[in-house]
């Protein structure tokens, strides 16, 4: 059984990753999209987990610009001989061709793979979802660590989404401040759509949080308090539960379980 220190310690990917595919094997179909591949080790993590598991009917799809993180407001050049591992324009740049080498090397089949190149302010367009024909999404996970970038890639999600669709953020707690990275962006895309309400899962690695997706009716948005009329979020707590899903959120769960 996986425990706090499998989740947190070195490993914690791939342990999440295996928690994450026995729930999309059990609870929800659609596919897989990663955003933010960078090396291909979580990448690679999910691949094997769904493997494992015998989730044969999940696609595959990574998005990054292949060149490092974007030149945005929070995330200005690369200083020389600055720290590669910071949240700066240009660091964590992976070639395509070197990242589909790395997955063929681990193991995975680069057949059953959908890279999609570019910026995700230029790349997450609607002819895009047109070229894609991704119905739903069983496993989203965002590493993108930027505020902006996690703005762009919710708002592409949003149409598929469903509930027990798994949300991963792995740098959710990448900053000491709740009005900044994805966070931030989380909060603006639930406010802006009340009948999404996520609950907590799970924590893995040092920085990274999964939730479970609720589709909720109007009736629901109004016992959530969420009836549908926008208004701004001041902390991410605001808009996500962190504890236990309250008991009337059974019923989805129940009968995404039935059709099974």
């Amino acid at each position: 059984m996986s425990t706090i220190l499998d989740l947190m310690g070195p490993h914690g990917i791939d342990v999440a990753a295996e928690l994450a595919m026995q729930w999309r094997k059990h609870r929800v179909r659609g596919d897989y999209l990663e955003f933010g591949t960078y090396q291909g080790k979580s990448f690679t993590a999910f691949y094997r987990a769904a493997e494992k598991y015998g989730v044969d009917d999940m696609r595959f799809f990574g998005f990054d610009s292949f060149e490092g993180l974007p030149e945005t407001d929070t995330c200005g050049p690369a200083k020389p001989g600055g720290n590669p591992a910071a949240f700066a324009a240009g660091n964590y740049a992976y070639s395509q061709d070197r990242f589909e080498a790395t997955l063929e090397k681990n193991g995975v089949d680069v057949s059953k793979v959908t890279l999609i190149p570019g910026f995700y302010n230029e790349s997450l367009t609607s002819s895009l979802k047109t070229e894609l024909a991704i119905e739903s999404a069983g496993i989203i996970n965002v590493d993108c660590d930027l505020y902006e970038s996690t703005v762009d890639v919710l708002s592409f999600v949003t149409e598929y989404v469903r509930t027990g669709t798994l949300l991963l953020f792995d740098d959710w707690l990448a900053y000491a401040s709740p009005f900044r990275g994805e966070p931030q962006a989380c909060s603006e895309w639930l406010a802006r759509n009340p009948q999404i309400y996520l609950t907590e899962y799970f924590k893995y690695r040092e920085t990274g949080v999964a939730f479970i997706v609720t589709i909720l009716s109007q009736s629901e948005q109004r016992l959530a308090g969420r009836d549908g009329t926008e208004k701004s979020a001041d902390n991410a707590s605001d808009v996500v539960e962190r504890t236990s899903a309250p008991r009337w959120l059974s019923r989805p769960f129940r009968a995404v379980r039935s059709r099974l």
